[in-house]
């Protein structure tokens, strides 16, 4: 009976190492998180470089028709300190699936937009145009990310050298003052007065999709505890939405929309989108992680 009983227990025990030895991870531990910090410059500052539609050379009415581009006034290169969390888990072998939350704050530079609303019937269509005066303003970004992360060579989730590939959704936040004017649609086009000056408080809110791709190593300064550093490249979907196309292509200071407020918007719409697609593009991310 005894004998019985021990053979069980033999089978059950090596059947169960067996199991266990079967199960992605280090030693077992499937979990990690991680903390890290992007420290790299953008060596582009997404304030410089527009080009502009209006020169003290186009028109005698500077002070309605001078644009925010001059770039002088903004450094070549700006800092983009966006810090990240993430949580992982070791799905198999080699990849690991992580959920990945990123926060930054900045400074972005709006663009004189105008805009003639209700064209159809041109009688009562009314003219609106922002001046942004080349004031920075700030903004908040989130963006949530889900990651996969394929080890390379010998090494088995979570440990070693990885690449990642990922997709998130950016969510990007800005309370600022928008400085317009407004006038009849016969007083924009054929009279040459400056237009009395409005100022708006608005809350201003943009999401787009990100994709990431990049390269991570994993160096251990415990058994549990490591750095985490690596080259991360992330592509903004803009759309029709991209500012980069009147870069190339020449400014065009005229969107159609249905009025204020949707000038406002897609005038925000492009110009951070412009801003985060520059300043996010390349990163250099440092961290600490664990496995948990």
């Amino acid at each position: 009976m005894k004998q019985k009983i021990i053979t069980t227990l033999l089978i059950i025990l090596i059947f169960g190492l067996n199991c266990y030895s079967q199960v992605p991870g280090y030693m077992g531990h499937r979990f990690s998180v991680e903390g890290n910090i992007n420290i790299l410059p953008s060596f582009v500052n997404a304030a410089r470089g527009y080009n502009s539609g209006y020169s003290s050379a186009d028109s005698d009415n500077i002070d309605y028709y001078t644009s925010s581009n001059g770039s002088n006034n903004y450094p070549t290169f700006s800092m983009n300190f966006s810090k990240s969390f993430s949580v992982n888990y070791s799905i198999r072998k080699k990849i690991d699936v992580g959920l990945r939350v990123n926060y930054s704050n900045g400074n972005y530079k709006l663009i004189d937009k105008s805009d003639i609303s209700n064209y159809s019937n041109y009688q009562q269509a009314i003219a609106f145009s922002i001046h942004s005066q080349s004031q920075l303003r700030p903004y908040h970004l989130l963006d949530y990310n889900l990651n996969f992360k394929f080890y390379l060579g010998n090494y088995i989730a979570p440990v070693g050298n990885y690449i990642l590939v990922g997709i998130g959704i950016i969510d990007v936040r800005s309370t600022t003052k928008i400085k317009y004017s407004k006038r009849d649609y016969s007083e924009y086009y054929y009279e040459e007065i400056q237009a009395p000056t409005s100022t708006k408080l608005v809350d201003l809110s943009e999401k787009f999709i990100k994709t990431s791709a990049g390269f991570y190593r994993k160096k251990f300064i415990t058994e549990k505890v490591y750095i985490n550093s690596g080259f991360e490249f992330n592509f903004i979907f803009l759309g029709l939405s991209d500012q980069r196309f009147y870069d190339i292509g020449g400014y065009s200071t005229n969107i159609r929309t249905k009025g204020l407020d949707d000038l406002i918007d897609k005038t925000y719409r492009l110009n951070i989108g412009r801003h985060l697609a520059i300043e996010n593009r390349y990163n250099f991310k440092i961290g600490l992680g664990i496995i948990l």
